[in-house]
C-alpha cells in the first residue's frame, strides 16, 4: 500500500513488530500475534503473509483492513503441482524477500502467489471478504 515497513520477529512473545519507515523517523505501527516462535515473513500483493515454521502453516494479514487478526484461518501452504516443488510446505524451504520461496535440494526457485478462489471458500465473514478481495491488485471493482 505504498509505504515500507520494517518487521521485527520476538520468538519469546510470538509476535510480529512492524516499523513504518519515513525519511527522518521510524514508527511502530502494528504488533501482530503470530502463535509461532519460529517464522519467516514474505509480501504478496500487499498482504503479509507470516510463515510459522514449526506448524507449517501461513498466516495472512492485510494491516489495511485488520491489524488484529489474520484474514482467514491459517492455512497451509501448498504449491501448484506443475511448479516442480514438493506438494506441500517442505522444512528445507528458504523465503526469501519479498515474495520468493527456495528449494534448494530440487534446485528450484518460485514465486509465491495467494490462491484468492480458495481463500473466498474458506471465508465465513463476507463483508470482510468483501473488503480483502477488492484490496487486491487484480480486483475488478
Amino acid at each position: 500500500y505504498d509505504s515500507l515497513f520494517a518487521a521485527h520477529v520476538e520468538p519469546e512473545r510470538q509476535t510480529l513488530s512492524l516499523y513504518q519507515l519515513f525519511k527522518d523517523f521510524v514508527v511502530r505501527k502494528h504488533t501482530l500475534q503470530v502463535y509461532s516462535s519460529q517464522v519467516s515473513v514474505s509480501v504478496s500483493d500487499n498482504l503479509l503473509l507470516v510463515h510459522a515454521l514449526d506448524s507449517r502453516v501461513v498466516l495472512l494479514f492485510d494491516i489495511k483492513i485488520n491489524t488484529q487478526f489474520p484474514v482467514t484461518a491459517p492455512l497451509p501452504l501448498s504449491t501448484a503441482p506443475s511448479d516442480g516443488f514438493s506438494a506441500s510446505y517442505a522444512a528445507h524451504w528458504v523465503f526469501a524477500a519479498p515474495d520468493l520461496v527456495i528449494d534448494p535440494v530440487a534446485g528450484r526457485v518460485g514465486q509465491l502467489c495467494v490462491d484468492l478462489y480458495a481463500l473466498a471458500r474458506s471465508s465465513l465473514d463476507k463483508f470482510c471478504l468483501l473488503q480483502f478481495l477488492l484490496a487486491r491488485s487484480n480486483a475488478q471493482g
